[in-house]
């Protein structure tokens, strides 16, 4: 299929109103491997400008144990977090998306067909979900601050990215209706929806053949034993997985066990959490991941079992070892062997994912294994001296930054309130338009190119529900002027990459055909361009002025000067946002919310506020000028 884009522009200057051309028109072809009609179609599109490697959080903060600067910088503010015009906001243009909205009580999506939000739990009572994205691009971004000096240098591993970042908050039980609060969840008895892996297809081969598919699609799944089903995540401290697993496991290696939030202080950096599966039965040669390792059973005695360790953070998978673990045994791994057994207290261990056998059975050949992982340390620096990696007690890089298929994710905020409450965390992930190589990690990461379709997280890589959180004013009706929680609609289809399936079938337990979405239209998201804005450099001749009069020389002396205008950022890339047909968007077009860098006095001069506009995929027009005038 072709896609040609239509042109619309909008921008301002420091002091004038400046024409930035945020739309184009280019005619591209659509990325091979999709079973979609070879017609043509005609698609708008939307530019956001970057400068460098300017993001969102807190440009100041440092690693408390380094103090270098994190490569990506975390969020100390939480409006900024959600509001667009927070003061650690993403510093350039970006937009946000309606936030995804999982709820038991009308979600009614392939995912809650699986029952997967009844298992939503803010400690003994259940809870709901909303899941927030925003998107910006960064021409420079860095991965990994090599010398660790704070700045882009050759050495370092940078280029240009799409930044994507999503904050997973739980939400008190309720109706959307009746707007419900935000919420926290007691750690140790709490669990809700957060993506677990790669998709088996992806993985496999067949049920135990691993593929090594060079191609990486990133953090797509939420089904964590590959039995077709998703999973939920259970939510615990270093201090509350002790007592359930009855082991001391010193993920920061600092000599202490902590809470999830140990000074109580919110977003102040030494935030811990440890996500896990429920244990899970496995028979041999079955496997279970969680994030960015997968372990396969290989063998059962009557006193433990033998696995086999995989790393999942590369683009193609790795095979890491086989270890044996007695019965009750956890160990603990990272990029390479060997593990560290736990306990392992006052000892930085070799990673932060962890395997523990819960129980064996040689009858049925089968063991129970409890998978998992600790994110934390948004503050974390990747280095620790230049070319030396950050295994630092207290906060060693693999807390905040973790690989899956060949992506990169940091954690820039962890939300709670006391020491051991939960209300969500928040992931950056760069999406490279280059190839990249971390070698200190060893890592090479997925680059994208025109017109590939970008990897978006779950839920919304599944079939989903979402709230009208970006409004139209002309659609705005009495009931929504006193709303602070947008409007439930869905279902929407899932946003793909290159390998689909297209058309999709979500699950439905009632009907095993399923609900069919054909429309690739609605499940694509990819770039079409990527340049300068020439325009934004300028050059203006025969300006006059003069020379004011000196005692000796009382005769004015008038000039010719030229000036030379570099308006930034000037830099940008053009998307294509999935555009959801009406009739499942509640009768509400589906919005995204540009916000940009260049700020207004109006309507208040002492306050200047960013520029920002809503986006309908929809629809073109002219806001102020494009390539036709």
């Amino acid at each position: 299929m072709k896609y040609q884009s239509r042109p619309i522009s909008l921008g301002f200057t420091l002091l004038l109103l400046l024409a930035l051309l945020m739309f184009g028109a280019v005619l591209v072809q659509a990325a091979p491997a999709a079973q979609a009609p070879p017609d043509t179609v005609t698609v708008n599109t939307l530019r956001l400008y970057g400068n460098d490697n300017e993001g969102a959080g807190n440009p100041q903060s440092e690693d408390p144990m380094t103090f270098n600067v994190p490569e990506d910088a975390p969020y100390t503010d939480l409006a900024s977090i959600t509001d667009p015009s927070g003061p650690e906001a993403p510093a350039k243009d970006f937009v946000t998306w309606d936030p995804a909205w999982l709820s038991e009580l009308e979600s009614f999506d392939e995912l809650h067909a699986y029952g997967l939000y009844s298992k939503i739990f803010l400690g003994a009572v259940n809870g709901a979900e909303k899941v927030n994205l925003r998107e910006w691009y960064e021409p420079d971004n860095l991965y990994l601050d090599l010398n660790g000096d704070g700045v882009v240098d050759p050495t370092d591993a940078h280029g240009p990215a799409i930044m994507q970042e999503y904050t997973y908050q739980l939400v008190q039980y309720g109706a959307s209706a009746n707007q419900p609060p935000p919420a926290y969840g007691q750690v140790g008895n709490s669990s809700f929806v957060f993506p677990v892996g790669m998709r088996g297809g992806d993985l496999f081969v067949n049920d135990s053949q691993v593929a090594f598919d060079p191609h990486g699609y990133g953090l797509t799944s939420l089904d964590g034993d590959f039995d077709g089903k998703p999973d939920i995540v259970r939510i615990d401290s270093e201090a509350t997985l002790s007592q359930t697993t009855g082991i001391q496991a010193d993920f920061d290696g600092d000599n202490y066990l902590h809470q999830l939030d140990d000074d109580g202080t919110p977003l102040s950096g030494d935030e811990l959490v440890i996500f896990s599966l429920d244990p899970v039965d496995r028979r041999l040669n079955q496997a279970v991941q969680f994030l960015d390792h997968m372990v396969v059973l290989k063998g059962v005695t009557n006193t433990g079992v033998s696995v086999d360790i995989w790393y999942t953070g590369d683009s193609a998978p790795f095979f890491m070892g086989s270890q044996v673990i007695s019965q009750g045994d956890m160990w603990l791994y990272g990029r390479h062997f060997p593990g560290t057994k736990a306990p392992n207290l006052g000892v930085v261990p070799s990673g932060a994912f962890f395997i523990q056998v819960t129980n064996v059975d040689t009858t049925e050949n089968m063991a129970q294994l409890r998978v998992g992982r600790a994110l934390g340390a948004p503050f974390s620096a990747m280095v620790s001296a230049p070319g030396v990696i950050d295994r630092e007690a207290g906060d060693p890089w693999f807390l905040k930054r973790f690989y899956v298929d060949g992506h990169q994710y940091d954690v820039v905020a962890i939300g709670s309130t006391g020491t051991e409450q939960f209300g969500f965390i928040t992931l950056r992930t760069p999406l490279p338009k280059s190839e990249i190589a971390i070698d200190l990690h060893s890592v090479r990461l997925q680059s994208y190119g025109f017109e590939d379709w970008l990897s978006l997280l779950p839920p919304f890589n599944y079939e989903h529900y979402a709230l009208h959180d970006v409004l139209d004013v002309p659609y705005v009706d009495p009931a929504d002027g006193t709303r602070v929680m947008g409007t439930l609609y869905g279902p929407l289809a899932p946003i793909l990459q290159r390998n689909g399936p297209f058309p999709y079938r979500a699950h439905r337990s009632s009907n095993p055909a399923g609900m069919i979405y054909p429309d690739p239209s609605e499940m694509l998201h990819y770039y079409v361009r990527e340049e300068p804005n020439l325009s934004l450099l300028n050059e203006h001749k025969e300006l006059l002025a003069e020379l004011p009069p000196e005692q000796d020389a009382p005769t004015v002396t008038e000039f010719w000067y030229v000036q030379r205008n570099w308006t930034k950022p000037y830099l940008f890339t053009e998307f294509v946002f999935p555009d959801a047909a009406p009739a499942r968007t509640a009768n509400k077009p589906d919005l995204y919310l540009f916000t940009g860098h260049f700020r207004t006095t109006l309507p208040d001069p002492e306050y200047p506020a960013r520029v920002s506009f809503w986006y309908d995929p929809a629809h073109d027009g002219k806001i102020l000028k494009d390539a036709n005038g």
